[in-house]
């Protein structure tokens, strides 16, 4: 097993991306510690992808391709900043609540920043709020993304440990840490702007009439609603995951052709191709690394692995503490869908053995991992943000540490209050 970790650790050092060093050492293992034939390696990573589920990443882009391209989100950005504008500071707290509305839609945190990172930069700089403050903002609300329902993390999660694991009970479990999530980043927001060297310097809007407001909120109306039809039709049973994205993929063509009249059928192509570069993305690390989750089974290594664990403890706050601790390590160096992929088949088994609760583990799991998108040195939302937002990368990584710590703080609140990621799973009777 060591020649595959060495294969992998040297692809890595290398240069080769992810997916083709998973394949690689996948490989290697299939040759020298199996007597299969090398057809099964693309057996395996075939059969891997053969699922309902895993078609709405696809479905989940598209949708938000489509709401961008429509011209819905800058209908929403222009609501937010009429109503938060006048107040000190609002710049950054539109960025907050733009993104976790944005995360409804998108599923993503990458899409977030690449989509409407440079118009929340420029909002907030444009009332003094500094250039890196406002990129580290922008990166770190981005991980509300997979987080707040629906998420392609939890998609991919619940793929990977293969227990029938509800897909609508992990959503619903986002919902009140991804509340909790922007709550701190708002609180932080606040204190920095309110520094003694930084308020000062920072502007706001004119007050907006109440004739105004209500203008921009009917203008912003269409994508507010999007969250309640695609999560409302899955709180109460009226369609799948997989069918829920098919609906607002629908709802984002009518809203886009029929209300703001932005969307165009020459726009189609690039959406289709933006989702086809996502879900390949996601396809190919999905095959490789279900391949070598294969192997290490066969060879029993999840086994050994928890036997150790367990015999080390058997108190759940504490396995859950040494899970996190790995995976914001990990996080540091491996894009989350790859770590998901090949730890959680591990590291979820052991969890049911000591009794957490699939949902409880679930969102600590996706909501540890997306925070290595802000850790070097992969750290992709900070190499994401800085070439969108033209930021001095050094600059990026000293700014985004406060916020990397609130979403820490959250994650270990998910931990040791198991009544927040559960509540609205329990009170929906899907626990």
């Amino acid at each position: 097993m060591l020649v595959m970790l060495f294969a992998f650790i040297a692809a890595f050092i290398i240069g080769i991306p992810v997916a083709f060093g998973l394949g690689l050492a996948g490989v290697i293992g299939l040759e020298f510690f199996t007597n299969a034939t090398s057809s099964v390696s693309a057996v395996r990573m075939y059969t891997s992808l053969d699922s309902f589920a895993l078609l709405a990443i696809p479905l989940f882009a598209i949708m938000g391709h489509l709401m961008e391209k429509g011209g819905t989100l800058q209908r929403l950005v222009g609501f937010l900043k009429i109503l938060l504008g006048p107040i000190k500071g609002g710049m950054a707290y539109v960025n907050v609540l733009n993104s976790m509305v944005f995360a409804s839609v998108s599923g993503t945190a990458v899409s977030d920043v690449s989509s409407m990172g440079y118009l929340e930069m420029k909002m907030m700089r444009e009332t003094g709020l500094p250039k890196a403050f406002s990129g580290a903002l922008t990166a770190a609300s981005a991980v509300a993304g997979p987080t707040i329902p629906p998420s392609v993390a939890m998609v991919v999660f619940a793929q990977a440990v293969g227990s029938g694991i509800s897909i609508s009970g992990l959503f619903m479990s986002g919902i009140i840490p991804g509340i909790l999530l922007g709550l701190v980043l708002i609180i932080l927001s606040f204190f920095y702007v309110h520094r003694k060297d930084v308020a000062p310097y920072v502007t706001v809007m004119p007050r907006a009439s109440l004739s105004e407001i209500a203008k921009a909120f009917w203008r912003a109306l269409p994508i507010l609603l999007l969250p309640l039809i695609v999560i409302g039709g899955i709180l109460f049973g009226v369609f799948t995951v997989t069918e829920a994205a098919s609906v607002g993929i629908m709802y984002s063509l009518f809203v886009g052709f029929f209300v703001t009249k932005e969307l165009k059928v020459k726009d189609l192509p690039a959406v289709l191709v933006s989702a086809a570069l996502t879900t390949g993305t996601v396809a190919l690390i999905f095959g490789t690394s279900s391949l070598l989750s294969w192997l290490l089974t066969i060879n029993q290594i999840p086994q050994m692995i928890a036997d150790a664990l367990i015999a080390f403890t058997t108190n759940q706050q504490i396995y859950m503490l040494i899970v996190v601790g790995v995976l914001l390590l990990v996080g540091c160096a491996l894009e989350p869908n790859a770590a998901i992929i090949m730890l959680a088949p591990i590291l979820f088994p052991i969890a049911m053995t000591l009794g957490i609760h699939p949902f409880q583990f679930g969102l600590v799991f996706v909501m540890a991992i997306e925070i290595g998108l802000l850790t070097p040195p992969v750290g992709v939302l900070l190499f994401v943000t800085s070439s969108v937002g033209d930021i001095e990368l050094s600059d990026l990584i000293r700014s985004v540490w406060p916020f990397v710590l609130g979403e820490i703080f959250v994650v270990l609140l998910a931990v040791f209050i198991p009544q927040i990621p559960l509540l609205i799973p329990t009170m929906l009777g899907l626990v």
